[in-house]
């Protein structure tokens, strides 16, 4: 653990040593970590030394456990946001071979899956944001391929999923987003009905 802190140390002292040298107004964000880290209070605390917020790409549940919030709260001591996190829909018609995101049977699951997930986040005094990955479905087309420097390479990471708000044509998940339009439109109501709530537990 302790290796792994020094290891985050360096990399995010030299980072945001640079970033804050050429850039002061901005917010220094760090890597997008993945949740692997939970068993590595260590490299919270590193990274909560050098940075702005703590970014993390948290996939792999339903309703995040309290505890496991608390847990980053308390090691990073800093704020935090979710950058990744989405599920894929088998309804939308796409293989959803690829992705982090799990698979769900309907566009109203992936609709529950948003309120459920974000409503627990709003109930964490240290977290500042969430976002979804991502906006468009990938490209139903699998056949696409992307010439670069030379080479002919196909994208596995970005084929038949059902990632999107909207599909590849853009026509919105009309449950998904209603579901989002409901969370994110009573934000502040929320956070106020959270903190109110636990005011009057202690």
């Amino acid at each position: 653990q302790l290796f792994a802190g020094f290891v985050y140390d360096r990399i995010y002292y030299v980072g945001s040593t640079a970033v804050r040298k050429y850039d002061p107004n901005h917010m220094v964000l760090g890597s997008r970590m993945l949740i692997g880290f939970m068993d590595q209070p260590w490299v919270l605390r590193f990274a909560g030394l050098h940075l702005d917020c703590l970014t993390l790409n948290w996939y792999g549940e339903w309703d995040i456990p309290p505890e496991d919030l608390k847990f980053v709260s308390e090691n990073a001591n800093i704020p935090f946001m979710i950058t990744e996190f989405y599920t894929k829909a088998i309804d939308s018609g796409l293989a959803n071979t690829r992705g982090a995101g799990w698979t769900v049977p309907t566009q109203q699951d992936r609709a529950d899956f948003y309120q459920t997930y974000t409503l627990r986040l709003l109930e964490c005094k240290n977290f500042i944001g969430w976002h979804w990955f991502q906006y468009i479905d990938n490209d139903p087309h699998p056949e696409v391929i992307f010439k670069e420097d030379g080479k002919t390479w196909r994208d596995q990471s970005s084929i038949d999923a059902n990632k999107g708000i909207v599909d590849s044509y853009h026509k919105p998940y009309k449950e998904l987003m209603e579901a989002m339009y409901e969370v994110n439109s009573n934000v502040y109501r929320l956070i106020d009905h959270f903190d109110a709530k636990y005011a009057q537990k202690q």
